[in-house]
């Protein structure tokens, strides 16, 4: 009878020392901490607020073009910098979803957003990494993952949030601008291609 009483607290130590070993190793690889989208100083903000101005002139020019009915084809270019402009201005705001400090990262094939929400009470950092599309003249965002501290969150909330991020991308980029035909992520910028209707 001892025999196996110590077999069993032995097995059971050993179990509890693989979980312990397995969260430390969870804690000690969460995304890596992003830059907030807020600038620091007076020049970041001026240059931030130039950027945003020229996505902006940018995206009149290629609905004016539409609202002609010029069929013309073109290259919206946004980069790191303006989309990071945009959610310092408050894009974030206005979701059910209280989010502050949201940056942005872009990198071939790949967007992070991060941000910090309010879990339960707590300031936690969430973590939304994936790549975007073009489909049915629609830009679509496909996440990857999605991280609440330096935990995985279920795939439900994945698939929530990659609807919510296209839904917001698409109401910025594709209102009257006509037929999406590629929608690809660069080193610093995404790069969407259409003809304008």
């Amino acid at each position: 009878m001892t025999k196996k009483l110590a077999w069993g607290c032995g097995f059971f130590l050993v179990l509890f020392l693989i979980c312990a070993a397995f969260i430390l190793w969870r804690l000690s690889i969460p995304p890596k901490q992003l830059a907030s989208s807020t600038p620091a100083s007076p020049h970041q903000r001026a240059e931030q607020q130039a950027a945003v101005k020229q996505l902006r002139d940018q995206m009149e020019t290629i609905h004016n073009e539409a609202r002609k009915n010029a069929h013309a084809p073109f290259e919206l270019r946004i980069t790191e910098t303006q989309l990071n402009g945009l959610l310092a201005r408050g894009v974030e705001k206005g979701s059910k979803y209280e989010i502050k400090n949201l940056a942005v990262q872009l990198q071939p094939d790949s967007l992070t957003l991060q941000g910090t929400v309010n879990y339960h009470g707590a300031p936690v950092s969430l973590t939304l990494m994936g790549d975007v599309s073009a489909h049915n003249s629609q830009i679509q965002f496909n996440a990857k993952s999605l991280w609440l501290g330096p935990f995985e969150a279920p795939s439900k909330w994945r698939d929530k949030t990659s609807a919510f991020v296209s839904k917001q991308i698409n109401k910025a980029v594709s209102k009257d601008a006509g037929r999406l035909d590629t929608a690809e992520i660069k080193s610093g910028e995404i790069v969407i291609t259409g003809v304008t209707r």
